[in-house]
């Protein structure tokens, strides 16, 4: 498992390219929905006239709290990589065992009604696709709203076999990625 640290300039440089991935394959988004939190400041860096936040949330889903940001970053790099991929394989053996936990979406009235009309073509992104749920669940509920061509693009595929493939990804190889607001970011958000 490889950690690839993204500061905030090769985060906007890894949404530029991730942008060209989709431009290049002919894909032409009229609507742009960012998955919140990570996937909106994706959005963010892609600049559309037409764009949304989907906010999702898992049952029992802990926020890591202020305190143990500024611990992790006080750690050394090679203790972050460690603990980062340590509970990366955590989760994934977890999932296995126990079944997960329902992902709940929520989309505006604007956006709902947006997609109600149907013949739009959506491009939902997030900045990493761990187990797919969140993703898998957020493209279940745009593709319920109406008739949309909807396609799904991410920085990252961490897990071999995640529940949904986005159609575009700059790493499908379980690159694990330090964004600029991660917990163990020495100088993120």
């Amino acid at each position: 498992m490889k950690v690839l640290t993204a500061d905030s300039h090769e985060f906007a440089r890894l949404c530029l390219k991730l942008k060209e991935m989709v431009k290049s394959s002919g894909y032409e988004y009229d609507i742009l929905i960012g998955i919140a939190r990570g996937g909106v400041y994706v959005a963010d860096n892609f600049g559309s006239d037409m764009a949304f936040s989907i906010k999702t949330q898992r049952a029992g889903t802990s926020v890591k709290t202020h305190g143990l940001s500024r611990i992790l970053r006080r750690l050394p790099a090679f203790v972050n990589m460690a603990l980062r991929c340590a509970e990366a394989k955590a989760l994934e053996i977890k999932d296995r065992f126990f079944k997960p936990a329902p992902v709940q979406v929520s989309i505006g009235d604007r956006l709902r009604d947006m997609l109600q009309q149907g013949g739009h073509k959506v491009l939902v992104v997030d900045d990493a696709a761990d187990s797919g749920r969140s993703l898998l669940s957020v493209l279940n509920a745009i593709s319920v709203c109406g008739s949309n061509e909807i396609r799904s693009a991410v920085i990252t595929v961490t897990r071999k076999h995640p529940a949904v493939i986005p159609d575009y990804a700059l790493f499908r190889n379980s690159t694990l990625v330090r964004f600029p607001w991660s917990a163990d970011m020495k100088n993120g958000l």
